[in-house]
């Protein structure tokens, strides 16, 4: 039994609804033994389902493709994810017109559907790709035909892994706090990534922060507006300058 108290909601401070909706899932395994789906997930809210349940009761994530950003969670055991989730795709012709994943998003906002039964989404050459939850699969085919400016017809197609292509930068810190990590992504001064963070616009594993003073980790995604999405991949410290080195990777 995950236990709801105020402490707990504190320590996940920014995820205090995932906890007390895990809560009712936990509740509900235990009394049911079904099968429950909590949706796509990002990798902030997996590292927290992964804290909180432990190994209290089974679960696993799959997002479509071994390195998917976003993940479906199902609580339970004894299912297949393809009874869950599927992938949809539709061409349009690249010569007349340019899409990419933020047409993509803004498709599927004013399509009034959640965000969290959608998984990943990405265009690669003349197609459209994305996961989503398979009981909204036909609705989607049926209405949704629009994309930017494209008309697009979505069906259903084998699962399919999306191709990440990326830019390697290294940089020098004294440390590994927010504000000197954005100053060197986006080449501004410490004020200038500070007011940058105050405004809301850095979103630390798919989480705004706005505390300057918080420490990034490796592996962090970081996604910066207007200067696109970075992962610290490796830190390491100059024995003889005492600098922090991270390596980043810029997602493109």
């Amino acid at each position: 039994m995950i236990k709801t108290s105020e402490q707990l909601l504190q320590h996940y401070k920014g995820f205090e609804g995932l906890i007390r909706k895990l809560q009712q899932i936990t509740d509900k395994y235990e009394k049911t033994g079904e099968v429950t789906a909590l949706g796509f997930c990002n990798s902030g809210e997996i590292k927290t389902i992964r804290s909180v349940l432990s190994d209290r009761i089974p679960y696993d994530f799959f997002g479509g493709y071994q390195q998917a950003q976003r993940q479906m969670c199902l609580i339970g055991e004894n299912f297949d994810f393809k009874d869950y989730i599927c992938c949809l795709s539709a061409s349009y012709n690249r010569k007349f017109n340019s899409l990419s994943h933020r047409d993509i998003k803004g498709a599927i906002y004013n399509s009034g559907i959640e965000l969290n039964r959608f998984g990943d989404m990405w265009v690669d050459e003349d197609r459209i790709y994305f996961y989503c939850c398979k009981d909204i699969s036909q609705f989607l085919q049926n209405n949704l035909n629009k994309v930017g400016n494209c008309t697009v017809r979505f069906q259903e197609v084998e699962f399919q892994s999306q191709t990440y292509s990326f830019e390697e930068y290294r940089f020098s810190l004294s440390s590994l706090r927010l504000d000197k990590v954005v100053s060197a992504l986006i080449r501004k001064s410490r004020q200038k990534a500070q007011d940058f963070i105050y405004a809301g616009f850095v979103n630390v594993n798919y989480l705004t922060i706005e505390d300057f003073t918080y420490l990034c980790n490796n592996n962090d995604i970081l996604s910066l507006k207007t200067h696109g999405r970075y992962q610290i991949i490796d830190i390491e410290k100059n024995r003889k300058s005492g600098k922090i080195i991270i390596k980043v990777k810029k997602f493109v």
